[in-house]
């Protein structure tokens, strides 16, 4: 989490910011997602721009749908008298609960123009069923 305060020059600043910051998701790190609700469930629409449908991972587990986006690129340049090869790794995870009743088959996925758009029903309200016991 980012501090927004004024320090005072300390060499020592440095690890705090190193600590504070090394492990919490930047906005960067997440998919930028919309919900739209419907009458029959809900819509996610989530940006990755980039991404072929082989980078995309989508999976449900104890009721959480995680999508997970991640490309590596690499790139090889062979000149008169060296090699340089670079890589570049891209990727990007957000989860969402949609309940633990709902089942990968339930949950329809589309991949357009860079938009990822998942159909996610509601999961339905638990009908409880009294039972009463005989007491004899």
């Amino acid at each position: 989490m980012y501090r927004i305060q004024r320090r005072r020059r300390s060499p020592f600043n440095i690890f705090d910011d190193l600590f504070d910051n090394a492990f919490t998701p930047t906005r960067h790190s997440l998919l930028k997602t919309d919900i739209k609700e419907k009458d029959k469930g809900y819509e996610l629409i989530v940006d990755v721009p980039g991404m072929e449908k082989e980078d995309i991972k989508i999976t449900l587990e104890n009721g959480y749908l995680c999508i997970t986006a991640k490309k590596t690129k690499e790139e090889e340049v062979k000149e008169e008298y060296y090699l340089r090869k670079e890589r570049t790794q891209t990727g990007a995870t957000r989860r969402f609960y949609v309940g633990e009743r709902i089942s990968e088959e339930d949950i329809k996925a589309k991949l357009e123009n860079g938009v990822l758009t998942l159909e996610v029903p509601k999961e339905e309200e638990k009908v409880s069923t009294e039972k009463v016991i005989e007491i004899r």
